[in-house]
């Protein structure tokens, strides 16, 4: 009985704050890192790792204009997430020195409002969640349920899409949200 009722206030805890979240416009660091881990499913990263090359000169002059070199980034390195999560000035400059550059700019208003429709997708699924399987409170620990939550993806599929055959080994369930389909039994 002890062990239920402190899942239950683990669960609670964990419901005010992800609603506390909600009208916070910062992410923590790890969930920055997770919706990494999210989009690679979604995107091709193409990491070339190659080495930058710089001459001593260039470096020389870069660190006489803007002060000591910390790193190089190439293909496939990101900077300024820390700035944009924690909502803190940036503590260094970022100097160009390729003569063409192609970077991925996520601006904080684009960042808000993603942060705001994860948030939400993410308490939508948390009630479907609770709503189908009613006594998963009781069962899992917050930590297993946020994982849980986290793993199931809204997938829209065109009419006439095989979702499984019979007697496949199956990896993952369907929570059918809206729409109708058909089951068909080999005879």
């Amino acid at each position: 009985m002890l062990m239920r009722q402190k899942k239950m206030d683990q669960l609670m805890s964990l419901q005010r704050q992800n609603s506390e979240q909600v009208h916070q416009p910062q992410l923590k660091m790890a969930q920055i890192l997770n919706a990494k881990k999210f989009t690679n499913k979604r995107i091709r990263h193409h990491n070339i790792h190659k080495e930058t090359s710089i001459s001593k000169e260039d470096k020389l002059q870069l660190e006489n204009k803007y002060g000591e070199c910390i790193r190089l980034l190439g293909v496939g390195t990101g900077f300024g997430e820390k700035a944009l999560v924690e909502n803190i000035p940036r503590s260094l400059t970022v100097a160009c020195y390729s003569h063409e550059l192609f970077v991925v700019v996520l601006n904080k208003d684009d960042f808000i409002t993603y942060q705001m429709t994860f948030e939400k997708t993410k308490k939508e699924k948390q009630q479907l969640m609770f709503k189908i399987f009613k006594n998963v409170n009781n069962e899992y620990s917050s930590q297993r349920l946020e994982s849980m939550i986290y793993s199931c993806q809204t997938i829209t599929y065109d009419r006439g899409t095989q979702l499984s055959t019979e007697d496949e080994e199956g990896d993952a369930f369907y929570l059918v949200i809206n729409r109708d389909f058909d089951f068909i039994k080999k005879s």
